[in-house]
């Protein structure tokens, strides 16, 4: 098997960076703005699937 130093070091940097990386804290405010984005994606899922079963009704 062929010994490759650069491939080597790229797996070492991977594995380092891997376990030194902190996990976010997810902090409210964030946490709250998206909340409200899904909100209102799923009104406006639920809008347009209203206005297909009335289109397909009438």
């Amino acid at each position: 098997m062929k010994h490759d130093p650069l491939k080597e070091q790229l797996l070492n940097d991977i594995k380092a960076f891997r376990e030194e990386k902190v996990p976010r804290s997810p902090d409210k405010k964030s946490s709250w703005v998206r909340k409200v984005l899904y909100l209102l994606i799923g009104i406006s899922t639920l809008a347009g699937l209203i206005q297909i079963v009335i289109t397909l009704v009438s």
